[in-house]
């Protein structure tokens, strides 16, 4: 009997240690590879669809400071002091007031200042906030922008020129404070930063656009040649979750002995199981957020090009739209109207595509619609039914009207060249209606 008993503990000794070794190879570091791998992609996913925040941000700021250059009025009297028919004074006083309303339109100013001639022309100081008084060299003739630590605050410097005739006659310099959305993306233990690229990261084998260090791993959105927009999560921070999920899975593997192991083994499968669901479903909604543009829910450019990348070989008709005036309306009438000509516009367009079909928001108010089975003719003849459809809409006080360019796209892998010819289609056609 106790040779009997010490065969069977050896036995299950045995068999516990290959059951450990078993559960370790076979559940515990798959398991654990798995979930990390969703960790991964659902840090991606968030930081992405935050980074595409906070560059639409940007360029929103950059596209307010142009707008303010470029506004007629003030801009008229600076050129007719520039041809000595009023003096300095005269358009100070005279910009003064139409400058600041102006800078009201804008969203987060912390400082606004309009430089003609090395002399601050009018200036507009927000909330206490103090201007960046340095002159810059007159010589500006492009759009350019810099980010500062202003009074502890996350400071965007957009610099615009006042151009007529292709000459630089004064430039605008705006401040705007970021502090407000880095603080909204600074969450889910992911932290933003902007400044230039970076050549010391690694890429991560298996995710594209992800780098890492010694101890961070950095998701990196480009803005420009020269700067980018990196999010990044500690490690430890990252998997801490999955390392309490993997050490409470190998504590149960330990513990469990003879037909409780089994019993275990399945409770951390199906706990491990929910885990990755859970993640799943996280990233599966971040994604989708991803995939869809905020304002008028139609397709982003991140579905686009996902949806170029699966259907290479495919074909398909590609018209690509641009709102006849957009500029003009959000001048006269405001950005609120401006957005709802956007809902209203995308609204119509899905009313009348097929389901298969779809709409992108391609930048601005530049649109792109993929007709999937219709032939041009048909396609073209649903296009001008939607500008009949658009036309008869009265909710406005003005029309809302579209040009277009249309073509066919015979292998989805070369869309970009189409995509080209359509829009000088599209540009044609504007010029036509301008004429």
């Amino acid at each position: 009997m106790k040779k009997l008993m010490n065969r069977t503990r050896s036995v299950f000794v045995v068999i516990m240690v290959l059951s450990l070794i078993l559960g370790i190879f076979g559940i515990y570091k798959p398991m654990k590879e798995e979930v990390e791998t969703n960790v991964l992609n659902n840090f991606q996913l968030l930081s992405s669809t935050k980074a595409a925040t906070l560059k639409e941000a940007i360029n929103k700021s950059i596209q307010g400071t142009r707008s303010l250059s470029s506004r007629t009025m003030i801009k008229q009297q600076l050129i007719a002091y520039k041809e000595g028919a009023i003096t300095l004074d005269a358009l100070k006083t005279f910009t003064r007031d139409k400058y600041a309303d102006g800078v009201k339109a804008l969203e987060n100013v912390m400082y606004a200042q309009r430089i003609v001639d090395q002399d601050v022309l009018c200036e507009v100081v927000n909330d206490g906030y103090v201007s960046n008084a340095t002159p810059l060299s007159p010589a500006i003739e492009t759009v350019s922008y810099y980010l500062t630590d202003t009074e502890g605050k996350t400071c965007l410097e957009v610099v615009s020129p006042i151009i007529d005739k292709g000459d630089a006659m004064g430039y605008d310099r705006v401040g705007f404070c970021l502090n407000d959305i880095m603080t909204l993306l600074n969450q889910d233990s992911v932290y933003f930063e902007i400044g230039e690229n970076r050549s010391d990261l690694r890429s991560v084998a298996g995710h594209e656009n992800l780098y890492e260090d010694d101890t961070k791993y950095y998701q990196i959105v480009p803005i420009d040649d020269e700067t980018a927009v990196y999010s990044y999560v500690a490690k430890r921070e990252l998997f801490k979750r999955v390392e309490g999920i993997t050490r409470r899975s190998a504590i149960y593997v330990v513990i469990g002995y003879g037909l409780m192991l089994l019993l275990v083994q399945y409770s951390i499968i199906g706990y491990a199981k929910r885990q990755i669901e859970k993640i799943s479903a996280d990233r599966d909604d971040y994604k989708l957020r991803a995939y869809r543009d905020s304002l008028t829910d139609a397709y982003s450019r991140l579905y686009f090009e996902t949806y170029i990348s699966e259907h290479l070989e495919d074909s398909c008709i590609l018209c690509m739209l641009d709102l006849d005036h957009f500029k003009a309306i959000n001048d006269q009438y405001g950005h609120a109207i401006g957005d709802a000509v956007l809902k209203t516009f995308v609204e119509t367009i899905k009313k009348s595509i097929h389901e298969e079909d779809f709409v992108i928001r391609y930048g601005g108010d530049e649109f792109i619609i993929i007709f999937k089975q219709l032939d041009i003719a048909a396609a073209r003849e649903r296009v001008e039914r939607i500008q009949k459809q658009l036309a008869a809409i009265q909710s406005f006080e003005f029309e809302i009207d579209f040009s277009y360019g249309i073509t066919t796209v015979p292998v989805i892998g070369h869309i970009y060249d189409q995509i080209k010819i359509a829009d000088q289609m599209m540009y044609h056609g504007k010029r036509e209606k301008a004429i």
